[in-house]
């Protein structure tokens, strides 16, 4: 993947993930013309990133 979040993560720190969302019926890539983007995944998205920021402040309490 390329894309220009890395000049994001020169001023401040960060990371990139890819979340993968292919079944049978969200088989193109981004950028594809056939692209269609699978709602059933943003449950699942929300939830890991709602999980990253409860650990980051449950850490930041720890200290």
């Amino acid at each position: 993947g390329s894309e220009d979040f890395c000049y994001m993560l020169e001023q401040r720190p960060g990371c990139y993930f890819l979340l993968g969302q292919a079944d049978d019926a969200h088989q193109a890539a981004a950028h594809d013309t056939n692209y269609d983007f699978n709602d059933a995944i943003l449950p699942m998205g929300a939830s890991l990133l709602v999980r990253l920021v409860e650990r980051r402040l449950s850490a930041a309490g720890a200290s």
